[in-house]
């Protein structure tokens, strides 16, 4: 008897557990999407400096929601230029810098985080074109984000995006952090968890339950 109630107790808790796995996947979902949304509006509000001549109050206006400072400072300087009437004036080129990439924003467009960096990826793979006057191999294009006084903005624009590199990079610190803890030693500033991180460490867990709860059974049916 208490062996059955020992067991559906260890039901009724990986059922919580299971239910909380799909929440947080909800929210990582949800994250994503919010990302990916963030990033076409601010591609589209780079697009519409090229309707009109802008003053620079205005130039930054526009693009301070969605941009950090300095990657704004860069986008003026290179992108734009004051003409006699005083306004700002968007110059035509034939590969544009500091733009957000022409990403599809369907399936195609991912989003990865870099939790020691407080950096969220907006990326997507871009395949071999020869068409138009500038040709390219297969790459990867990538939109860094920073967070801002709580604010995601846009700090880089990478348009040959390592992605290998990068997770290499991300294998690196978690195997630096994992001897720190193994060693016992604290670090000296501890930064809030991102959702991902949180997500990562949640499914372990939830992993490694459901391989103890399902030994468990195996044991109980076999003796």
């Amino acid at each position: 008897m208490v062996g059955k109630k020992r067991l559906l107790l260890l039901v009724v808790f990986t059922l919580v557990l299971a239910l909380g796995s799909f929440v947080f996947a909800e929210e990582i979902e949800n994250f994503d999407i919010d990302m990916i949304e963030l990033t076409k509006e601010a591609a589209d509000v780079q697009l519409s400096l090229s309707d009109r001549g802008y003053m620079f109050s205005e130039v930054r206006e526009e693009l301070s929601p969605y941009f950090t400072e300095q990657f704004i400072d860069h986008f003026i300087t290179t992108n734009m230029m004051k003409e006699s009437d005083g306004l700002y004036y968007v110059m035509g080129t034939d590969f544009p810098l500091y733009y957000i990439p022409f990403f599809s924003y369907q399936g195609d467009t991912r989003v990865i985080t870099a939790p020691h960096l407080d950096q969220t990826i907006v990326y997507e793979y871009f395949r071999a074109s020869t068409d138009g006057p500038v040709g390219y191999d297969n790459h990867y294009e990538a939109v860094v984000y920073t967070l801002e006084n709580e604010v995601w903005k846009v700090e880089e624009i990478i348009y040959e995006f390592d992605l290998k590199q990068f997770e290499s990079a991300e294998e690196e610190i978690n195997t630096i952090q994992e001897a720190v803890q193994a060693n016992g030693f604290e670090e000296s500033t501890v930064e809030e968890a991102t959702l991902a991180e949180k997500s990562a460490n949640f499914f372990r867990m939830v992993k490694s339950f459901f391989t103890s709860f399902f030994g468990i059974i195996y044991l109980n049916n076999k003796y």
